[in-house]
C-alpha cells in the first residue's frame, strides 16, 4: 500500500464530502483510510469523481468498511457479476430482457435494508453509465433533521421506534403495534429475566416481525389469502396477543391487549404499490362492465329472436354483438352511425 494525497472538502453544510486525489482501484494506506472513514462517518455521504473500477476493485474497497452483505441470490436472472454483494440497477434491455433491477427508477426516499434487524451500515454506488438528463439521486441527513426538531417534538419521539419489515410476499412494509401489558408474577419478572422491560421490548419486536412475515399486506398480493395484515385486523391482533403471551409468560408478563397501530408500504415502494392497486381496481371494474355487457347482448339477441322482430344471420349477429360491446364497454360517449340503406348496404 502507498500513501495517496487525498483531499476532502464538504459538499454542503448539511451532508456529504467530496474526496479527490484518490484512486479506488489502488490499495489505500491505513492512515489515509482512517481519515477518510472519520470524515465519511461525520458527513454520511462520500463522493469520488472520475473513478474507473471493476467489480472486484469495488468489492475490495467496500470490504475495508466491514463485512459485505448478500443482496441477491446467485441464481437471480438479473445477477450479472460474480459477487453476491453486487447488484446491478439498469433500464437497459437485451433481447427484450432486463439487465438489472429498478428499470423505471421508481425508488423514493429510503434507507437500504432498513427492514432487517441489523440494517446495513452503508451502500456503495458506482455509476457505470450516467444518463444525459434526469436520473438524479438525492440524499438526506436524518441526524441533522432530528437535531433541527423542536424540543417538544424530541420529547414526544423519545423512546419510540419504527419497525420496517418484509411481509409474507417479500414487500417491505412499515408496521407498529400498541401493546398493553402488566406484571402477573413479580418473582418471575425480577428473577427469571435480567431486565423485564428490555425483555418485553425485544420479544414484542420479534413477535411483530414474525407476524408481518406470516401474512401478505392485502389480497392484491395474494387473492387466496384468508388473512391479510390490512384486511384481517381482528384476527391479526388476536394472533399477535396470543404469541406475545407465549413469549412473555416466562417473565411473568401478561398481555392484556395487542393491536396494529400503523401499517403502510415502505416509502420506496409505496408509489409503485399504489399504481398496482389502482390498476387492480380498474381491471376489476372493467371485468364487471364486460360481464354486464355480455349479459345485455345475450338478452338482446334472445329477445329479438323470441319476438321475431328481425331475422339475423350469423354475420349480422356478429356485427351487432361487436357494436353493442363497443357501446356498452367504452369509456367515452358513442357517436352512432345511422344506416339509411338496407340491412346489408
Amino acid at each position: 500500500m502507498f500513501a495517496q494525497q487525498i483531499e476532502i472538502r464538504p459538499l454542503s453544510p448539511a451532508i456529504g464530502i467530496e474526496v479527490s486525489g484518490i484512486d479506488l482501484a489502488q490499495p489505500l494506506d491505513e492512515a489515509s483510510f482512517a481519515r477518510l472513514r472519520r470524515s465519511w462517518e461525520e458527513s454520511c455521504i462520500a463522493l469520488f469523481r472520475g473513478q474507473r473500477i471493476d467489480e472486484g476493485e469495488q468489492v475490495a474497497f467496500a470490504s475495508r468498511f466491514g463485512t459485505l452483505g448478500t443482496v441477491v441470490n446467485e441464481s437471480d436472472p438479473l445477477k450479472l457479476g460474480g459477487h453476491p454483494a453486487v447488484l446491478y440497477v439498469s433500464n437497459i434491455r437485451v433481447d427484450g430482457k432486463l439487465t438489472g433491477i429498478l428499470p423505471d427508477g421508481e425508488m423514493f426516499f429510503h434507507s437500504d435494508t432498513c427492514y432487517l434487524e441489523k440494517p446495513a451500515m452503508a451502500s456503495m454506488l458506482y455509476a457505470m453509465e450516467v444518463p444525459s438528463r434526469g436520473g438524479h439521486t438525492l440524499y438526506a441527513n436524518g441526524y441533522r433533521a432530528y437535531e433541527a426538531l423542536p424540543e417538544d417534538m424530541k420529547r414526544l419521539l423519545a423512546g419510540k421506534r419504527a419497525l420496517n419489515v418484509y411481509d409474507y410476499e417479500g414487500n417491505p412494509i412499515e408496521i407498529a403495534a400498541v401493546i398493553v401489558w402488566q406484571i402477573k408474577d413479580t418473582a418471575n419478572a425480577i428473577f427469571a429475566v435480567e431486565n423485564y422491560l428490555q425483555y418485553v421490548n425485544i420479544q414484542s419486536e420479534a413477535a411483530v416481525r414474525h407476524l408481518a412475515n406470516s401474512f401478505p399486506y392485502d389480497n392484491i398480493e395474494d387473492e387466496n389469502a384468508s388473512i391479510t395484515l390490512r384486511g384481517g385486523a381482528e384476527q391479526v391482533s388476536h394472533l399477535l396477543e396470543k404469541e406475545l403471551n407465549e413469549r412473555l409468560d416466562r417473565a411473568g408478563i401478561e398481555v392484556l391487549e395487542a393491536r396494529i397501530s400503523h401499517l403502510a408500504y415502505a416509502p420506496e415502494i409505496a408509489h409503485t404499490m399504489l399504481q398496482r392497486q389502482q390498476a387492480s381496481a380498474i381491471i376489476s371494474a372493467r371485468r364487471l362492465i364486460v360481464e354486464g355487457a355480455v349479459g345485455m347482448v345475450e338478452m338482446a339477441l334472445a329477445r329479438l329472436s323470441e319476438k321475431k322482430i328481425v331475422d339475423l344471420d350469423e354475420e349480422r349477429k356478429a356485427a351487432m354483438v361487436s357494436n353493442l360491446l363497443v357501446v356498452l364497454c367504452g369509456d367515452r360517449s358513442v357517436n352512432p352511425v345511422v344506416n339509411t340503406g338496407t340491412l346489408y348496404h
